[in-house]
């Protein structure tokens, strides 16, 4: 069977988050056959590597059907706009946006109050700042492992949150 995965990037060009999630996708791909991921980018840029992967413009992400994540708090709203994925996960590696100025605080509630999104992070530390300042269910896990077990068909709720709940 076919396994998709989409992954929504700001763009392909070269940051640590990219090479981070593009370094453990790829791990992925070296070990499992029959995986179709794409990569879905907001801003088009140079290329950071040749992908192993198929690549287009977000507005192809309308139209499709497999596990789509985001990877970035600003992200998520789109996840919620997209109507296409089977399963929705937004994939906060950093807490980065917390600094922002210019950050649409307002559309926090369309982000964490999406029962279609689920959140996962990489460390206790992270989920406890969200449960507690955002009142949302989080899952913990480092990305390499959300995508093994995405593939596997295992269940979402690994390591959840000690301190979480339901939004």
């Amino acid at each position: 069977m076919n396994k998709k995965i989409g992954l929504i990037l700001n763009n392909v060009g070269a940051s640590d988050l990219n090479l981070h999630l593009l370094s453990c996708l790829t791990r992925i791909l070296e070990k499992k056959s029959g995986i179709s991921p794409i990569i879905f980018y907001q801003t088009p840029n140079k290329p950071l590597t040749v992908y192993a992967c198929a690549i287009f413009s977000i507005s192809e992400a309308y139209s499709y059907n497999g596990t789509l994540i985001a990877t970035q708090l600003d992200q998520g709203k789109l996840l919620g706009e997209i109507f296409g994925p089977t399963r929705k996960i937004l994939y906060l590696h950093n807490l980065d946006f917390i600094s922002y100025t210019n950050f649409p605080w307002e559309s926090l509630n369309l982000i964490f109050g999406n029962k279609e999104i689920e959140i996962w992070t990489r460390s206790q530390l992270y989920a406890d700042i969200l449960v507690n300042n955002f009142n949302v269910k989080v899952h913990i896990t480092e990305f390499n492992k959300l995508l093994e077990d995405i593939l596997e068909n295992k269940p979402n709720n690994k390591l959840e949150s000690n301190n979480a709940s339901s939004v």
